[in-house]
């Protein structure tokens, strides 16, 4: 978390239609927060969860070395290693 709170913040936190910060009291919610107004989106949406508009945010946003890489949204809902633009996700055999 410390790597995300020296980041500027680049977009308002802003939900999917239909979600809501009720539960927000643990610190993996609000760390997928952070990760969303300070993230950068990418360039194409996971398809665990923000391809079909599912994910908590409206944007795909990661943040390189941060959760391994997995998007806002799928950190939020504990998924990081479902996601793939988590870089475990991600391994080449050569």
């Amino acid at each position: 978390m410390a790597t995300m709170l020296t980041l500027w913040m680049k977009r308002q936190l802003v939900l999917n239609k239909g979600q809501n910060v009720k539960s927000w009291t643990q610190s993996l919610k609000f760390e997928a927060g952070l990760c969303y107004i300070k993230g950068t989106v990418n360039p194409r949406p996971c398809s665990n969860k923000c391809a079909q508009g599912q994910g908590k945010f409206p944007e795909c946003v990661s943040i390189p070395g941060v959760c391994g890489g997995a998007c806002a949204s799928c950190w939020f809902e504990s998924e990081a290693k479902e996601c793939e633009h988590n870089c475990k996700f991600n391994i080449s055999i050569f």
